[in-house]
Formats: C-alpha cells, sequence, structure tokens
C-alpha cells in the first residue's frame, strides 16, 4: 500500500499479523512521522476545529459542514504533496488575469489551490480528516519498543518492497531507508527503489514507468520474471552496462563461488542484474541483499528474485553495521569508483572477507597499445577513451602493493585469461584478476 498512512497501514499489518502476510509493499512512507509533519497537521485540523460551522464535530445536526475549514486544510495538505519543481513547472507565477491589486485569485497557483480546496469541501467528512491526521502522528512502531526501531520490525517475516520518490520531501527516501536498515539488521528480505520522479508525494498516485514495473516485477510468479542475463561490467554505472564475454563471465563466477561457504550471509555490490547473486543463492544456497544504482539493473535483479537495495556506492555503506556479512563482493565495478580505497575499507568493515574482481590493466595486449600510443582497448576493456565508464584502471601488482599498503591479507588470489588460470607472469599474461582478502 503507498501513500503515507497506506504504507504504514502495511508496515503495521507486517508486525502484527506475520503469519497472515508474505509480502508487504510500503510506498512512500516512513516509520513515523517528524515533527515538521506533524505540524502541517496541526495547522490543517486548527482550520477546521476553528470553523464557526463546526460545532464540536456535530455540525450534522446543524445541517451545515465546516466548510471554510476543511478548504484551509485541503490548501495546506495539498502543498505538502506537490515538489517545488512541479508546481514551479506547472504553474510558477503566472498571472490569470493580470495584477488587480485584490485578494482574488490572481496567480494560477491559487486558483488551482482554491478549485482543489472546494471540490475536497464537497465530499470529504470534517471528523473523518481529523481522526487520519491523528492516526499519522501517533504512527510509531518503535516507540512500544524503547525507540528501537530494528527490535519494533522483528516480528516481520514477509518479504517487504519500500518505495521512495527523490522529490517526496514530506516522506523523504532517507526515512524510507530508515525502514530498510532495520529491516537489514534484522536478515529479513527487503527489496528498496528510489524512483526519480518530479511529482512529491503525489508521485505514488501517478502512471511512473519505473515505479510500476519494480511493482509489477515485485508481484510476478518466478516463471514471469526477467531471464537472467550476462552481468554488465561496472554495474553500478548506467553507462557501463555492457555485457562481458561469456566464457569470462562463467569463470568469474564459479571461482567466486568455490570461495564462498554454503549458507553464508553475502552483499554484492554493483549487482548489475543480480546473475551472481542468483547463481551463488542456486550454487550455494546464500542469504542477502545486492546493491545497484541503475533503473534497469535494480528492475533486472526484483526479476530475478534477489533483494536488491537502490544506493550509490559513492556514498558509502552506512546502512549495514560492522561484520553484518560473512562475504562483500564487488565484481568488476573497482575501476569505475571514484573513491576507490574508501569503498574497499567499507567492504572489509560490513564483512568478514571481500572478493574483488578487475580487469587488469597490465595485460600485454594494454600495455601493446600504450606504446603505439593509444589507449587501450579489449574485451575486459571495452571502451574508448571518451566514453568509458572506468575511472581508475589497476594491475595485478599495483593490487597487490595495495593490500600490503592497507595490511590486508590476501587468503586467494585466481588470475585468468579467456577463462583459464594464469599462474606464469600473471600481471603480464592475465586479462582478469580476482582476490579474496580480509583485513591483518
Amino acid at each position: 500500500m503507498g501513500g503515507s498512512l497506506g504504507g504504514m497501514q502495511a508496515l503495521s499489518w507486517a508486525i502484527r499479523y506475520p503469519q497472515r502476510l508474505a509480502n508487504a509493499i510500503v510506498i512512500a512512507a516512513a516509520p513515523n512521522l517528524s515533527a515538521q509533519n506533524i505540524a502541517f497537521n496541526e495547522v490543517a485540523r486548527a482550520a477546521i476545529l476553528t470553523d464557526p460551522d463546526f460545532h464540536a464535530g456535530h455540525f450534522y445536526a446543524y445541517g451545515v459542514k465546516p466548510v471554510r475549514g476543511l478548504r484551509v486544510a485541503r490548501m495546506v495538505g495539498h502543498i505538502t504533496y506537490i515538489s517545488d519543481e512541479q508546481m514551479g513547472e506547472r504553474f510558477g507565477r503566472t498571472l490569470r488575469e493580470g495584477i488587480n491589486y485584490s485578494f482574488a485569485p490572481e496567480f494560477e497557483i491559487e486558483s488551482y489551490l482554491r478549485y482543489q480546496a472546494e471540490k475536497f469541501a464537497e465530499y470529504f467528512d470534517a471528523n473523518t480528516y481529523l481522526r487520519i491526521t491523528k492516526a499519522l502522528d501517533y504512527f510509531d512502531p518503535a516507540l512500544a519498543a524503547g525507540g528501537d526501531l530494528a527490535r519494533a520490525l522483528a516480528p516481520v517475516t514477509s518479504r517487504v518492497l519500500v518505495i521512495s520518490f527523490t522529490t517526496d520531501w514530506r516522506f523523504s527516501p532517507a526515512r524510507a531507508r530508515e525502514i530498510v536498515k532495520a529491516l537489514v539488521d534484522n536478515r529479513r528480505d527487503v527489496l528498496y527503489t528510489e524512483i526519480v520522479a518530479p511529482h512529491g508525494h503525489d508521485a505514488f498516485l501517478l502512471d511512473t514507468p519505473q515505479y510500476h514495473a519494480v511493482v509489477r516485477a515485485y508481484l510476478a510468479p518466478p516463471e514471469e520474471g526477467v531471464v537472467p542475463g550476462p552481468r554488465p561490467e561496472a554495474a553500478a554505472f548506467p553507462s557501463a552496462a555492457r555485457p562481458q564475454p561469456a566464457p569470462l563471465l562463467r569463470a568469474d563466477f564459479s571461482t567466486i563461488a568455490g570461495w564462498i561457504p554454503a549458507d553464508a550471509r553475502v552483499l554484492d555490490l554493483g549487482c548489475g542484474d543480480g546473475s551472481l547473486f542468483a547463481y551463488l543463492r542456486d550454487s550455494r544456497g546464500v542469504h542477502g541483499y545486492g546493491i545497484e544504482i541503475d533503473d534497469a539493473g535494480v528492475l533486472a535483479s526484483i526479476g530475478n528474485g534477489v533483494n536488491v537495495i537502490q544506493s550509490d556506492l559513492e556514498s558509502g555503506l552506512a546502512g549495514f553495521d560492522d561484520q553484518t556479512f560473512d562475504c562483500v563482493i564487488l565484481s568488476q565495478t573497482l575501476q569505475a569508483v571514484r573513491h576507490t580505497e574508501e569503498i574497499v575499507l567499507e567492504m572489509l568493515r560490513v564483512g568478514r572477507e571481500a572478493i574483488v574482481t578487475f580487469p587488469n590493466f597490465g595485460h600485454w595486449s594494454h600495455r601493446l597499445q600504450v606504446l603505439r600510443g593509444r589507449m587501450p582497448v579489449s574485451s575486459s576493456l571495452p571502451y574508448q577513451w571518451y566514453d568509458t565508464p572506468n575511472i581508475h584502471l589497476c594491475t595485478v601488482a599495483d593490487f597487490d602493493a595495495f593490500c600490503v599498503e592497507h595490511a590486508f591479507r590476501v587468503l586467494d588470489r585466481v588470475v585468468l585469461h579467456d577463462a583459464q588460470r594464469v599462474t606464469l607472469w600473471p600481471n603480464l599474461l592475465g586479462s582478469l584478476a580476482i582476490y579474496r582478502v580480509r583485513r591483518g
């Protein structure tokens, strides 16, 4: 269910009736209202309560309705549901008939608000409005758990899809991520996506293609989901979503799977379409989450049954506590991230081990192209200099030195070329490096 109260109801049902819910969708909601939100509701209620026609809620007995109060309440509420961007685009400072120096509606936005208020006052009950806004104010499942939201959500057993909208300033993505973190802390099946939409809170009512596609993919039976495809290189970045050669892909997957124990908890960073996580889930029985920023990757991961959380790796892994996972994976994404050192350190904060794979810039074919005065292009680095997402190209020798500098213990290292393991001169003859490291 969506839209503040609806999303809160879905969350409440998941807590109170876990045995009756298999799936819950929490859209454009928060774990509780902020002080600012309560303040908006209080202003709206005050408009109704001070209307002379309210009669302490018994207005029907007097044959009237607190229409003036309802109008003002609706105007206040409506302002909070639309983003500044959308309001500016639709209305701006457009005048209806010029400036008349009166208090009648002169700007288009004034006319629109009054029109919405008039319609609302015709059909909505004032007492209902008061009760609904109070229900919103009171909602706070963490209150009964000593303020601990994770403890409050511990009874949840259903899969939960959490959706937020980028311009929803009343129920912001940051508040939605509080719900996600609490569910992650309980090791629950949670998926999260942040829909880019200019409409503000009202986006949950509108036909945004990615929003509807995510819900369809989440509710679709497994056989109707997205068929797993090749994992994009640097899948955390939309411009980098280009397939790797299939033999290299299979060798990468099987090597990683061989290092991960059965039933391990895994976090896959830049998970792309979720095919690696799905492979590990099916072959090793792993549990955990994929992190992806690209909309197409998120949608495909949902179709592949992966618990995907939409997030930018560059912002770190603050949503995960220390040592939450047995293993954190960064597969063929290292070279495309800006803050390489910080991300690897974060991987080893939230995970006991980290698996990192990257194309080896030291391969002889790359060196030869550089000697010829050109930037290298190959199957492992399939980009021209002007459209590459790769920011930090490194070699096997570079990553070895990086591990020594940070006192990382290299548990395993495999270097491949054309799906074959390279043991002789790996920095020269290998095109893909796969490392398993641990702190100290």
